[in-house]
């Protein structure tokens, strides 16, 4: 018997290496707890599988396929079946492997949940998603701003779902209203801290690299909290109506993800690919044609780097932009 790696840390540990050029390397761009992954290979199928899918997806990234292969597709689908069985067990849903799994997919499965309607998840399923992560992820502000991108794909389909049983007004879509205010307002102060972390940082007083990493991480995670503060107030306008302060505050808030975008195309394509999020966000953000075609225009430069086509645009913004309004279609 070998006492050697099993070929899935091999391969996992090659997928993490510092010697990736920064724009592609993972660790830089998504988490430094990837690190920590390969000594606790092979003792949980939902850490394996979320790995395995994870190290097939990048390397496949790398090797020029901009568009996911039937392999990387399947163990994608693997890993989320691993990871629905593991939460379903007690002893295996509070364990150390299976946070890990969620660490690694979750990010992933939030964000496509937020864009379409292909993940279809349950009111319990979310909440049991959100709170299997790490305790001491909520203490921090990066955590407290994932936590809430986690509440709303579940706010969308229980809003979408009570406009076709309830008409306004409404005790069922009022308390709605108020959960999506409720959620504005803890999220505000959010954004006002990412915004001053961003601007304050000093990149002079830190390496060169670190200075990368924590710089690019700062600007992202603005970039995404400011997305969802519009998801939220299309969501809000769907359910009471818009209003003029609902329009300038997501109008505001779109331009500040447009020079962001501006700012990070240099670290296309991984280091940024999370702004091909906020920019359909912050479409659906934007009242003038002008700023809608701006933000139509760096989705096309920044879906060039990862294999989407100026036809697709990404995705259809309009279908999006109904969706996050509650329209029915």
């Amino acid at each position: 018997m070998s006492n050697g790696p099993s070929p899935l840390i091999s391969a996992f540990v090659g997928r993490i290496s510092q010697g990736i050029d920064i724009r592609f390397q993972l660790p830089w761009n998504f988490g430094d707890y990837l690190n920590e992954l390969p000594r606790r290979l092979g003792v949980s199928e939902a850490l394996d599988a979320a790995a395995d899918a994870l190290a097939t997806a990048h390397a496949s990234f790398c090797a020029g396929n901009l568009t996911p292969t039937s392999d990387v597709l399947v163990k994608h689908a693997h890993s989320l079946a691993a990871l629905r069985r593991d939460l379903t067990d007690v002893v295996k849903a509070r364990s150390s492997e299976t946070l890990a799994a969620i660490m690694v997919l979750s990010i992933t499965q939030v964000f496509e949940a937020l864009l379409a309607d292909t993940i279809h998840l349950t009111s319990r399923e979310w909440k049991t998603l959100n709170a299997g992560t790490p305790e001491h992820f909520h203490k921090y502000l990066d955590g407290q701003w994932f936590t809430c991108i986690a509440d709303v794909p579940d706010l969308i389909q229980r809003s979408k779902a009570a406009l076709i049983l309830h008409e306004p007004p409404s005790l069922h879509l009022l308390n709605l209203e108020l959960e999506v205010r409720a959620l504005l307002e803890d999220l505000n102060p959010m954004i006002t801290r990412l915004r001053d972390r961003n601007d304050s940082f000093d990149k002079s007083a830190v390496p060169a690299l670190i200075s990368n990493h924590l710089g690019t991480h700062y600007l992202r995670s603005l970039a995404m909290a400011l997305g969802v503060g519009i998801i939220l107030n299309c969501v809000l306008s769907g359910l009471e109506g818009t209003s003029m302060i609902i329009c300038e505050e997501s109008t505001l808030w779109s331009d500040e993800i447009v020079r962001i975008a501006e700012i990070c195309t240099v670290y296309r394509p991984l280091g940024s690919m999370n702004m091909l999020v906020a920019l359909r966000m912050a479409w659906a953000g934007a009242a003038r044609l002008e700023s809608k075609e701006r933000i139509e225009t760096l989705l096309v430069e920044y879906g060039a780097c990862v294999g989407l086509t100026e036809d697709s645009k990404c995705c259809d913004l309009g279908q999006m932009q109904r969706r996050w309004t509650l329209q029915q279609f």
